[in-house]
Order: structure tokens, then sequence, then C-alpha cells
């Protein structure tokens, strides 16, 4: 019915019932006196006790004899270490265990003699539990078990199922089953199995919430609750860690220790807080701001006495109170909105009208001030949310709720205070933000049938601006086609008639043959727009052989292709070439006294042909000076309708196209000829089989 307290003034005696102070005996009242600060004291056999000092320890005999043992005569009594953590007694060996920050001590009260644990003399020991045969040490080099009979030192460090998850131990604490929890303060907790010394571990995220663990509870129905960064709840059939369901009520801070009173309810000491859970109800009730006093920092020592009471260690003394006495009226409590702010002005209280309250899209900050109507307020807790908003419920200690920036569209506010020990109602309030003009409906449906009118009326027309513009296109290429064909029929059916003309029958017929498949070729050729490169080739070749049979083999000719022309068959424009190669032979070397030559020479670049067609004729200047002497001679037309598809193909397909006659005979180094330079587009026919590739200029000669 006694309680003895240690503290930095000496050691205080209280009764339990009244809470009032008794006088110590003489020898504590030594110990007063000699102003030793008292950090741990323990009971022994026959009513002797062993006390921690500040430094060294004290020992009070069953006799009333005291000894001191302290920084000028411990280590030669063989206590080298005088930096006490903490003592433990061991009824089997009639003696107490002291923990310091170097070493395991054994003191014998019987010679007063210290015995220092080898396996240990260099660890730091934190705390100390007796489980039956077994001392269990929380050291700064894991957990370590030591035999009282023979002070043999067991280290359960051997990974895994031997060894804790963190050397770093904050307690060990033993359950009604007999197991070993020991927590640390980076790597959750470790149960150590009694039977078999086998070591789970509780990792953080993975079986434990929260990383540290500083406080351990098992409850009178068996519960085991361990606390550091969050309140977990052990569950035995998964073999996990659970979260406690009023964990995110918690007050800020880090538990420093859980008590259990007498009504089965949990007491949760944070650094700045003392809760009150209640297991069955799943309430939780704040009693700080009961305690009538601010800027409480709470330490780890608490204590429930036989008599119910409760200690709570504190930076500056301790608080005992009665937990019967703080158990609420159960009732249910209300919740009211009291007033709605928009704006930072008040536009409605909740109580003027019951119809929802309709702002404007630019109205979006609104604040709900609310009230369980009771005084004081300081303690109050509320749930808050608000739809389309909040996905779960808010907790908070304030009396209000802001939000900003909100949509358009239609809410409903709701809020219930936190009533521990009953219900509470729930106070709800419905919004609507309308939405601006241009996010209305009517304006949208009003923009999309604009948009959608306006796009089908520029699509219309594009499609009609292509069609034409493809129509004229190819009615353009086609007369222009249908210019050209005259034009060159009429220059080969002249040399036939002239082989007729000379008498020359096998030649007209041989010359005739040759035409025949030229007029294949060229027939088949001008049925489309575009001819493939080798067609193109197949048909100037046959063309020039005609020519050069019809001036006696008065010139030779050379039709070239360089470059690499690539898988893909690639083409040109039909007719492109031939007016000019007709015009080297007909105004170029027709007349000439020395033997001819025309070179036709296809040049491949990324997108167009350049081609080149020379001859060593007369040149174009001399042969223009001959058509203007001469009216009777037949003028070429080629060139100009030439000139008139270049435009439109450049236009067709946007790549630079252009012709350039340049009179040899003019420039310097030459002696006669013309050279034509022709770019137009390069055609991709489509025909990958039809040509291999060519790395090398491929030639015909005749």
């Amino acid at each position: 019915d006694r309680l003895m307290l240690t503290s930095d003034e000496g050691i205080h005696l209280f009764d339990i019932k009244t809470g009032s102070p008794i006088p110590v005996t003489d020898p504590f009242e030594a110990i007063n006196k000699s102003g030793h600060q008292i950090k741990k004291i323990r009971l022994g056999s026959k009513n002797a006790f062993l006390m921690a000092l500040e430094r060294g320890i004290a020992y009070l005999s069953s006799s009333g004899e005291l000894s001191y043992y302290n920084t000028t005569n411990a280590y030669s009594a063989g206590l080298k270490n005088d930096a006490i953590r903490d003592i433990c007694y061991c009824p089997q060996a009639k003696g107490f265990w002291i923990n310091t920050d170097r070493g395991l001590f054994f003191f014998n009260p019987r010679n007063q003699e210290f015995n220092t644990i080898q396996d240990l003399s260099e660890s730091k020991i934190n705390q100390a539990a007796l489980a039956g045969n077994q001392l269990f040490l929380a050291t700064d080099q894991g957990l370590a078990s030591v035999s009282p009979k023979n002070h043999a030192v067991t280290f359960f460090n051997q990974p895994p199922a031997d060894m804790l998850s963190s050397h770093l131990t904050t307690f060990v604490k033993k359950d009604k089953d007999g197991h070993i929890w020991a927590g640390t303060t980076n790597k959750g907790i470790n149960r150590i199995d009694r039977h078999t010394l086998k070591i789970a571990h509780f990792y953080p995220g993975n079986g434990f919430h929260g990383s540290e663990a500083l406080a351990f509870l098992e409850t009178s129905d068996g519960t085991v609750y361990a606390g550091g960064d969050s309140l977990n709840i052990f569950n035995p059939e998964k073999g996990t860690f659970d979260l406690a369901p009023i964990a995110h009520q918690l007050p800020h801070g880090k538990i420093q220790s859980l008590i259990e009173d007498h009504l089965g309810r949990i007491l949760i000491i944070t650094v700045h807080h003392i809760s009150i859970f209640d297991p069955e109800t799943n309430s939780i009730f704040d009693l700080t701001p009961f305690l009538e006093t601010d800027n409480l920092t709470f330490t780890s020592a608490s204590l429930k006495t036989s008599a119910n009471e409760i200690y709570i260690g504190t930076l500056n003394g301790f608080f005992r109170f009665n937990p019967a006495l703080l158990t609420p009226e159960i009732k249910q409590q209300e919740t009211r909105i009291v007033r709605i702010m928009v704006g930072g002005e008040v536009r409605q209280r909740p109580s003027e009208t019951h119809s929802p309250l309709l702002l404007k899209h630019n109205e979006n900050f609104v604040g709900f001030y609310f009230s369980d109507m009771q005084y004081p307020s300081f303690h109050d807790h509320y749930k808050y949310m608000l739809s389309g908003i909040d996905t779960d419920w808010i907790h908070t200690g304030e009396a209000s709720a802001n939000y900003k920036m909100l949509s358009p569209g239609n809410y409903i506010f709701k809020v219930q205070k936190i009533n521990p020990f009953g219900g509470s109602t729930v106070a709800s309030f419905p919004f609507t933000i309308l939405p601006p003009f241009w996010l209305s409906g009517w304006f949208i449906i009003l923009v999309l049938l604009i948009l959608t009118s306006a796009i089908f009326t520029w699509w219309s027309y594009r499609i009609k601006h292509l069609r034409l513009m493809e129509n004229n296109l190819a009615l353009q290429q086609r007369l222009l086609l249908s210019q050209m064909n005259p034009h060159f029929l009429f220059n080969a059916l002249s040399a036939i008639q002239a082989f007729i003309f000379q008498n020359q029958p096998h030649t007209a017929g041989s010359y005739l043959a040759k035409f025949a498949k030229l007029m294949r070729l060229y027939l088949n050729n001008m049925a489309q727009p575009f001819i493939d490169i080798s067609d193109e080739v197949a048909t100037l070749n046959h063309y020039l052989e005609l020519q050069k049979l019809r001036f006696n083999n008065t010139f030779n000719y050379s039709v070239q292709i360089s470059g690499n022309i690539g898988q893909a068959s690639t083409g040109l424009p039909t007719m492109m070439v031939q007016p000019f190669v007709e015009n080297a032979v007909e105004h170029g070397i027709r007349e000439l006294e020395w033997q001819g030559w025309i070179e036709v020479v296809f040049s491949l670049q990324k997108h167009t042909w350049e081609i080149f067609i020379r001859d060593n004729g007369t040149g174009i200047e001399e042969n223009k000076s001959r058509q203007s002497a001469s009216p009777l001679q037949r003028k070429s037309i080629s060139t100009g309708i030439t000139k008139k598809r270049i435009a439109q193909l450049q236009k067709q397909f946007r790549y630079p196209c252009s012709l350039q006659i340049t009179d040899l005979s003019r420039q310097p180094g030459s002696e006669t000829g013309t050279e034509v330079r022709l770019v137009v587009p390069a055609i991709n026919m489509g025909k990958a089989s039809s040509t291999k590739k060519r790395n090398k200029p491929r030639k015909t000669k005749h």
C-alpha cells in the first residue's frame, strides 16, 4: 500500500490510498541528505535494496547497513563501469544484475562482491528481463541471454532465425506465454520463442507499421499492442501486426508507453499527449486538455499500482490519477454548421433557409464553420468531407474547413463531431456552383455546331479544289502529249518515205519493222503519264537506231544511267527526253560534214532525274540562223511544249524542275554542239522486283 519513487532529490514514499507523503526511514533519509541522485531502486530479499546512483550504486542491507560503490572505489571492488543503466534482481541467484554502459555485472549481497561477465565486457546493456531460467538482455550488439547458474552468454545474432532485425534494441518484454518481445529503433519488433529460442521478425511495412518500436503492452485478455511510430495490434491468426483502427486519430508524436487501466481501456502516452483508447467501441479520447497545464513533455516512465492508480512521468515530475474518474457520460451529441463564408464574406447561415445555395462560377472560395454547441470547445475534434472532392473523412481539431478553386457542380458538405463516448449527429449542407456561360451545355452545343459546319464547308471546298486541280493538270498533260504525238509520227513517217523514194525496199522494210516495234513501245508508254527508266532507255535506243539507219550511220549514240537506282523501279514523266533527242538528230547532226555523235545521260539525284542530251552538231545558235534564213525549214515546237509540262510538273510534285539549253560552240574548250540539261521528278513506280540495285553506270553504245 506504499509507493516508493526516486528522483534527482532522493527517495520519496507515498501512501497509495491517500496520495500523502510518508516519512522515509533513517537509512533512506541518510541517502537523501547525501545529495546523491537516485536513478533506479530495486528490492531484493529480506527488504534489502540496491540503488543506481548518478555514478555508481548504493546497497542497503536488510540490517540497515549502507554501502556506496562510486567513482572512488567501484573499480577496485570489481564494478569496472559506474554508468548504471538498469538493475534486475535474480531470485534464483539471490543477487542483482547490474547493466552498465560497458558490461554486465553480478552483485552478490552476501559477500558484496562484483563478478564481471567477460563475454559482455564491451557491450552496452540497455535493459534486462528475467524469463524462466534465462536473463535476456537488450544490448547494442543485439539480443543476448545469460544463464544465472553458470553465467554462460548466448548471442542471438546468427542469421536469420537467431538474429534480431536490428542491434539497436529499445526494450525486451515477456508475454503471458513466456515469449520475449524485443523492440528496435529502426527495424520493427521481434518475438523470441521460449521453447526453440527462434526469432520471428516483424519488419517495417512487412508485418509491422512504422520502423520504431518503443512501447509494449499485453492486455488482460492477451491482446498484444506495440507502439512507436504508430499503434500496432498483433493478429495471432495472420501472424502479423495490424494497424489500430484509431491510429489515424492519434496526436502527432511517437508513442512513449502503453498502460491498461482496470476498466480494460488503454492509455496511449505520446510525447505531448495522453489518449484513452476503448478497444470495445474503437473510440479514443484526448485527456491532455483536462490536465490543466501546458507544454507537457511525457517520458516513457509509467506505472499502474495495485490500487488501480496510474502514474505517468514527465520532464518536470509525474501525474497521478484514478482512471475510474475519467468515464464521461455517454450521450448523443449534436453537430451544427453555424456559418457559410464565400470569398471571406458571410453568405448564408444554414438555420435561415433550407434551400441549396447557388453560387457563381467565380464564387468558388467556400468556408464552413461548425460547432457541437457545447462549452468549452478547445478539445473538440470533428471529421468532415465534401462530396466530389474528398474520398474519405478528414479529421481535424479545428472548427472550420475551407475549400479553394472549386469547379462548377453540385456539392454536399458533411461534418460530424467525434464523440469517443457516444454518437453524434451529422450536419450537411448542399450548394451548387454554376458554370460560366461558355461552359454551359447550350453554348458548347452551339460552338460544336459552328465548328462542324466550318469544317464541313472547308473540307467540301478542299475536295472540290483538289479534284479541279487534278483534272486540270491531267487535261493539260494530255493536251501537251497530244500536241507531241503528231510531231513525232511526222518525223518517223518522213524517214520511211525517204527510203521508199530512194528505191531501197529492203532498207525500208527493216526500218518499218523497227519502227513498228518502236511504235508498240511508244503506244504502251503513252497510255501512262509516267514511264519506267528501263522502258525509257529501250525506247530511246530503238529511236536512235532507226535514225542511225535513216542517215546511213553518219552518227553514233550512247544512252547511259549513272548512280544507284535502288531496289524499287524508278521512272520519269513520259515523252520528256525523246523530243530533245529528236531535235539533236533533226537540227543538230543531220547536215554535218563530219561523223556525229549523240550522248544521253540519266543521273538519279534524291528526288529528281538530272538528264543531259549532248551532240556535236552545228550548235543551237547556228541552227536558229539557218531557220531564219530558210522559212521553209521545219521548226521544232517541242521546246515550248516541254517548258509548259515542266511548269505543270513542278506544281504537281513540288520538286525543282528546270530546262537549260547551252550552245557548246560558244563555250571555252569546245568546238561545236549543243547540251540540254533537263531536271524532272523521279517517280517510284512501285515495281520492287523489276529492277535490281545498280552501283555502276549502265551504258549501251552503237
